[in-house]
């Protein structure tokens, strides 16, 4: 049983792990010839362009007698230099591409990879982005496809983490659960027939349960972890996972943390990436796992307040209004206002009742709008008529 269970889960991670590796030997493909040519020509340039740099100083030294003269042009050649290098910057060209005047590609098969999780994951930095319109092309379809496969993983994947930590939350509270019981047996007694009245109850009451699917769906949440221990496990792992970014990378802890939710929330600004040559393998188990944690918390709230509002709803149909005398309940209500519009449109309602009701055998109308009148007073229908108009 356990390997049937385990197995689609293995088949699914290993699909979307293979739906990546592929996606990114295909994005190298696509984008590392033409990155490597544009960056060769914006070095080339560069270097021309200081070379030009120097030429001019040194001219401009030996052959400008006035001071202001010299530096008004060797300020204006400077300031054109470092506007070409920002430019470059904006191109991806570093700063240890320019030194050493040897190109590096972006598009390795590390930062590929980083690039396909971030963009199935809809986390997307933005650090790193397709540039030919054939790798834009196939950007778009390779999420739309992606994202379904990896929204049904982190889906899959965040059930079992539930089942985890809710096993450690029950682990937890075992303790207190043995204490409160040792505390409270010596004042609960109870004899064997009411016992059994009770688990007769308990058991009717559970059959009627599970028949309603709002009833099983807060059973469901019932053998949950509650919300707020969910989100104090995501913080426990973002404090774990801010402490080794804190070590690896030139961060602070606040920095770090920063990052950390960000990227589990997958929102992702893309103002601060973390090296994945030096950390690759990190980088995608604890952003896969922060993003099933963070799912999971977001699901355990959306649980937990849908079932809030079905609690309000059913005690609103519990309601019961006070008419003539009369208790009626939210469908007493309602087919009342039926009932009453029925001989608005056929009889009026200044007829007697037991005319009405007469008139209403003979067209053959339900029994219950037989009963229903009841609960009317025809003959005085300034109560009804204030009540109506109120519900409306």
């Amino acid at each position: 049983m356990r390997v049937k269970i385990l197995l689609p889960q293995a088949a699914l991670l290993v699909i979307a792990c293979a739906y990546a590796i592929l996606g990114a030997l295909v994005f190298i493909f696509l984008e590392s010839g033409t990155e490597l040519d544009e960056k060769e020509a914006v070095l080339r340039s560069i270097d021309d362009k200081k070379l030009h740099l120097f030429e001019n100083l040194w001219q401009w030294c030996h052959a400008v007698e006035n001071e202001s003269d010299f530096h008004r042009k060797s300020l204006h050649s400077i300031y054109a230099y470092i506007s070409d290098m920002l430019v470059a910057f904006e191109n991806r060209i570093t700063v240890e591409e320019v030194t050493r005047n040897a190109t590096k590609l972006s598009w390795d098969f590390r930062s590929a990879v980083i690039f396909t999780t971030v963009t199935v994951t809809t986390i997307g930095y933005g650090n790193l982005f397709p540039d030919t319109p054939l790798g834009r092309i196939f950007c778009i379809i390779y999420a739309i496809v992606g994202i379904p496969l990896t929204v049904l993983l982190i889906g899959s994947y965040s059930k079992f983490l539930v089942s985890s930590v809710t096993a450690v939350y029950k682990a937890l509270l075992a303790p207190c659960g043995r204490r409160l019981a040792m505390i409270r047996g010596p004042f609960i007694r109870c004899s064997s027939k009411a016992k059994q009245r009770l688990s007769a109850a308990y058991s009717d009451n559970f059959d009627d349960e599970e028949s309603d699917p709002v009833n099983s769906e807060e059973n469901e949440r019932s053998l949950m972890a509650p919300p707020y221990f969910l989100i104090l496990a995501l913080l426990l792992y973002t404090l774990v996972v801010a402490t080794v970014f804190t070590c690896w990378e030139d961060w602070s802890f606040a920095e770090s943390c920063y990052y950390s939710i960000i990227t589990f929330l997958t929102i992702g600004f893309g103002d601060m990436v973390a090296n994945e040559q030096q950390s690759f393998l990190f980088l995608l188990v604890c952003s896969f796992i922060g993003v099933m944690m963070s799912t999971m918390c977001i699901d355990s709230i959306r649980m937990h307040y849908i079932s809030k509002i079905h609690y309000l709803g059913r005690k609103l149909r519990e309601v019961e209004y006070k008419f003539n005398g009369k208790r009626l309940n939210q469908k007493d209500v309602k087919q009342l206002i039926e009932n009453v519009t029925i001989l608005q449109e056929k009889c009026g309602l200044n007829l007697p009742k037991e005319e009405a009701k007469s008139m209403l055998k003979n067209w053959e109308i339900l029994s219950s709008v037989e009963h229903s009148l009841d609960f009317i007073d025809i003959e005085d229908t300034s109560n009804f008529s204030d009540f109506y108009f109120a519900r409306l």
